[in-house]
């Protein structure tokens, strides 16, 4: 969702998946800036990510967090600009004395085929 110059992002976990952590970004032209708000439910990390700050369980989501163009062209009502956000999700561990705890080097394996 999308107003004055600001996306508002939520991230949902399907009612059938599993406890996740959330981590979102946001790109867009390099003459723009942005800047993030989430409250206290979402923290900034080093590289560049916003950190959902509680666990994400199946059927939540997330509050929102708004990323905002800060230098927007003058005379543009803020209807159409280009801001991508990615997100993304890594399962819930538990460490040898049942804490939770998250793994973002954890990669995925890819099934690469070729076209039909």
């Amino acid at each position: 969702e999308i107003s004055e110059w600001t996306k508002h992002v939520v991230i949902t976990n399907s009612a059938d998946g599993t406890p996740v952590y959330i981590r979102a970004k946001a790109f867009c032209g390099s003459e723009y800036t942005l800047t993030y708000d989430g409250g206290e439910n979402w923290t900034p990390g080093e590289d560049g990510f916003y950190y959902y700050n509680k666990i994400l369980n199946p059927g939540e989501e997330t509050p929102e967090l708004l990323v905002k163009i800060n230098n927007p062209p003058k005379g543009e009502n803020g209807q159409e600009f280009n801001v991508v956000v990615i997100y993304e999700s890594t399962p819930v561990r538990y460490d040898e004395n049942g804490n939770p705890y998250f793994d973002w080097s954890q990669k995925l394996k890819a099934n690469e085929r070729g076209a039909e």
